[in-house]
């Protein structure tokens, strides 16, 4: 089960017999969040590039993350030997319960890649994310074959996530940090557009640039870019509800909630109305999708419901919310940020964002670049492994 790369050599489903293992709940839980974090990364690519076989691919990670979470069951239920055993273990059943169905929304996804192979409309929105996705080839003459993916931060100084390589006809998900790059290696990279054409520039890749994209209207594409940003940010928070125990950001996730509920209506007939300019294949894809990033944020609910029923979290879950792709840092804005603008701190160079500010026991949930930071504002950010310690140097912040 360590070994993930190994399940990946054809496109067969993959279906897991169920037996008993002896493996750590937080294990498992870590196992699940961050694979179901992977696969949605590589949803929104297989549709971007029409890449079908990795498409499969997301599909049979979708059967593995409904092993683990049947996995979970079985050891959870083991440990559980009192009602008050059983009440903790409510929380860990429930963020389980929550990140399967992200895996879920990501495998309905990558389908619209298996059923089109992929949609330009759809390729317009991820090209408007503050993260891009795109695919990096290294080519012949480039500087950085026969180094690490550590090597390569250090050189271009900028943050970016390597959610998978293709070398040859095999795929490695997750490659480490001492993962050494190859001629015509294929990275499937996720971060902001400037890291990846620093990438890409070191690569001598002049070629994979995504497909050229169709003008849609214009509602189309910010409807559905909406959807997205609003149900992955509401994911984020909800972890953070769970990490701080904050009754407020778990109001904010139920209130975001209701916003994409409205938001995922409003685009269905807006998509309807808009049919004629568009295919009835585009159409299908748009709405499908939409009704995929309509079950994150269902998916980010029911992880706020932890904190909003009064739940304690179970200890592990913050070890299992800290680990993974990526860090949600919770830093005291130190008195050197005083009277900035959040635009003036330039952490998207580091491929960081600033999630939630909280100020005066108040809560300002995904603030624009003209916000401008306080005194003793705590700061929610959401940043890559590799860019953790950049962004806490650029913050001036020490001991986190």
């Amino acid at each position: 089960m360590e070994n993930l790369e190994d399940m990946f050599k054809d496109s067969h489903r993959i279906f897991y017999k169920i037996e008993y293992a002896p493996i750590s709940v937080r294990n498992i839980l870590i196992k699940m969040k961050n694979l179901a974090s992977l696969m949605v990364g590589l949803a929104y690519y297989s549709v971007l590039y029409g890449d079908r076989k990795l498409a499969k691919e997301v599909h049979n990670l979708e059967e593995l993350v409904d092993f683990l979470n049947l996995q979970l069951i079985m050891q959870a239920s083991l440990a559980t030997r009192s009602a008050n055993d059983a009440k903790r273990i409510i929380s860990i059943f429930r963020l389980a319960s929550a990140v399967d169905k992200i895996s879920n929304a990501a495998a309905d996804i990558a389908s619209v890649a298996l059923v089109k192979g992929g949609s330009q409309l759809v390729g317009s929105a991820l090209l408007a994310s503050k993260d891009v996705i795109a695919r990096v080839k290294i080519r012949q003459g480039s500087n950085i074959i026969g180094r690490s993916l550590k090597d390569v931060h250090k050189i271009l100084d900028v943050a970016f996530d390597v959610i998978a390589v293709r070398r040859d006809m095999r795929w490695i998900l997750e490659p480490k940090a001492d993962y050494t790059l190859n001629l015509n290696d294929v990275l499937i990279v996720r971060g902001t557009l400037e890291s990846i054409k620093a990438l890409k520039e070191v690569a001598k890749d002049y070629e994979e640039y995504p497909r050229e994209l169709e003008k849609p209207p214009k509602a189309i594409i910010t409807g559905l870019l909406k959807l997205k940003e609003v149900s992955e940010l509401m994911v984020y928070l909800a972890y953070m509800s769970i990490m701080t125990k904050s009754i407020e950001i778990a109001k904010h996730v139920l209130s975001l909630e209701d916003y994409v509920d409205n938001l995922y209506v409003k685009y269905m007939v807006e998509s309807i109305r808009s049919s004629s300019d568009i295919s009835s294949e585009d159409l299908v894809s748009l709405l499908r999708i939409a009704t995929a990033t309509e079950m994150i944020a269902d998916a980010a609910a029911e992880m706020a419901e932890i904190i909003i029923r009064g739940l304690e979290p179970h200890p592990i879950l913050s070890d299992v919310l800290q680990e993974g792709l990526e860090r949600i840092l919770i830093i005291k804005a130190p008195k050197s940020l005083d009277g900035l603008k959040i635009g003036d701190l330039k952490l998207s160079n580091y491929s960081a964002f600033i999630l939630a500010i909280k100020r005066n026991n108040e809560w300002i949930i995904n603030p624009s670049n003209d916000e401008v930071v306080q005194g003793d504002d705590v700061l929610l950010i959401r940043c890559y492994e590799e860019s953790r310690k950049q962004v806490l140097e650029k913050l001036m912040v020490k001991g986190q």
